[in-house]
């Protein structure tokens, strides 16, 4: 079996304007860490996503920040298994996203968080889209769990435990979230630009 790489392609090409409505909605809704209700309201437009994938979801309820989602596909037990982590709280405060909202300019779409990290969770949702689409055995055979957390920019308190709990599950009993004291901090790439006068 192949995991035919031009079918998958081919899907996502023929769904790209799919995916950036998907993504214009996420930045469109304000979701900055402090505003609890604004990050529900994000996670409710991703665990609708989520189920429509067939993927149960469930809610991690919280007091202080929004409530965390863990998606989950596939059956427990032996076999693969995989666990995507991503965050659907920015930085930016309620309100930024009506002053500033979602646009395409060229090849380069802005808005608050359209990088960090509602891009990449547009992303991961249309690959498993793309993977369960074209029937491939990679999203057939595998077990699947995406965390969804509220407080990534503070460094997650309330979802460390769940990302270690998680972690464990898949078998990957060292994981660790970034920010832990103590931990080492992975390498990560980044990037900037501006003007200098």
């Amino acid at each position: 079996m192949t995991i035919r790489p031009q079918a998958i392609a081919r899907w996502l090409e023929v769904h790209e304007q799919e995916a950036i409505r998907f993504l214009e909605a996420l930045v469109n809704q304000d979701s900055g860490t402090d505003d609890r209700a604004g990050v529900n309201q994000a996670g409710d437009i991703l665990a609708r996503a989520y189920e429509d994938l067939g993927f149960s979801v469930g809610r991690i309820q919280q007091s202080e920040f929004g409530d965390h989602l863990v998606a989950s596909y596939g059956t427990q037990g032996e076999g693969k298994s995989l666990l995507c982590l991503g965050h659907m709280d920015t930085v930016y405060p309620a309100g930024t996203a009506e002053a500033r909202p979602f646009r395409i300019e060229g090849h380069r779409a802005t808005g608050p968080g359209v990088l960090d990290m509602k891009g990449g969770l547009t992303v991961l949702l249309f690959a498993f889209h793309a993977l369960a689409e074209t029937d491939s055995p990679a999203f057939r055979g595998t077990r699947f769990s995406v965390l969804i957390n509220s407080d990534e920019e503070v460094g997650s308190p309330s979802s460390r435990q769940v990302i270690t709990d998680l972690a464990e599950r898949h078998g990957e009993s060292d994981a660790q979230p970034r920010g832990v004291p103590g931990a080492p901090e992975p390498p990560r790439a980044g990037g900037a630009a501006g003007t200098l006068p």
